[in-house]
């Protein structure tokens, strides 16, 4: 049995002693040899996070992973995509290994919603919560670039009966 370590989704987030996988454009780019050298301590993304890619599978041998995290990162996936990313999760775990996920509650924000709904803005701040798209439409280069290459809209969301 190994104490492999593995984070997908991990953002910024590399803790020491991890394998910590990333699978943003933005990642890949900054992981191009000369674009590293050019950036050097201005790169967004720790050295220590990976590219890779929960739905075609992360680079880690079958059975190997003790403990598997993804904290905020299942609901950036389609629907169709969570189920490949599952069954790519649990490949990765050892018999007995860990794979704890948090994903924003969705019965919270519509709960939340009927609770405010005679407010003037209760349908904004759900749309808000749902993050599901842009208030405004993106002005400038960077804004437009990641609008449309970007994971950071979500496109689906789960309550606790769809996880089970």
């Amino acid at each position: 049995m190994s104490n492999l370590y593995v984070q997908f989704g991990s953002g910024l987030s590399a803790p020491d002693g991890w394998l910590n996988f990333d699978a943003s454009p933005r990642l890949r780019f900054e992981n191009l040899p000369l674009v590293r050298k050019m950036l050097g301590k201005r790169a967004l993304f720790p050295a220590a996070v990976r590219y890779g890619d929960i739905i075609g599978g992360l680079p880690v041998p079958a059975g190997t992973v003790k403990g598997l995290y993804a904290s905020h990162v299942l609901e950036h996936l389609h629907r169709t995509d969570l189920e490949i990313a599952l069954v790519n999760a649990f490949r990765v775990l050892q018999p007995g290994g860990v794979f704890r996920l948090i994903v924003p509650d969705l019965a919270w924000r519509v709960d939340e919603y009927v609770r405010t709904r005679g407010g003037a803005e209760a349908a904004d701040l759900l749309q808000d919560r749902l993050h599901f798209r842009l208030r405004e439409p993106p002005h400038g280069l960077s804004r437009k670039l990641r609008a449309a290459f970007g994971l950071s809209m979500h496109q689906w969301m789960y309550d606790e009966p769809l996880m089970w």
